[in-house]
């Protein structure tokens, strides 16, 4: 496999199509969440370096980088939740630079899960709807062991 995304620190929680990372708002109130969650590598004879990630809408930037006023989408690489005031130097629909490597050339590392949180904010007065084609993705150097 490669590298992923998981809701809890273990390896039987990645997030899959099956089991896709979802949130659910009321979109009369809106709202924003904040979520934990773990970046792992699942294959021991690879490892990681330049590894970023960051929020894709499949169909427009507008949902993850509030150029659709209101919506947005924030990451950042930590263990505890960030303060509000720590959100607010994030720009919506950053890029996340992880900033080290995820094992080396002498061993994949399957062991260590990073957290990032994840910050979504829907405005208030948003008809009903489903949005499906927001994706975290993941770009990175993989090399072989």
């Amino acid at each position: 496999m490669a590298l992923g995304l998981y809701s809890t620190p273990h390896e039987d929680n990645e997030f899959t199509l099956l089991n896709a990372f979802s949130i659910t708002f009321d979109g009369r109130v809106g709202g924003i969440l904040n979520r934990k969650i773990y970046l792992r590598n699942d294959n021991t004879s690879l490892w990681y370096s330049d590894i970023t990630i960051y929020p894709h809408d499949i169909i427009s930037p507008d949902v993850t980088d509030n150029s659709l006023s209101g919506w947005y989408w924030k990451l950042a690489k930590r263990d505890l939740v960030p303060t509000p005031e720590e959100w607010g130097l994030v720009d919506p629909g950053n890029t996340l630079n992880i900033n080290e490597n995820i094992g080396s050339g002498i061993k994949g590392d399957i062991n260590t899960f990073i957290p990032i949180w994840v910050q979504v904010k829907i405005p208030r007065g948003q008809a009903v709807q489903a949005i499906k084609d927001i994706l975290l993705r993941i770009d990175s150097t993989e090399n072989f062991i």
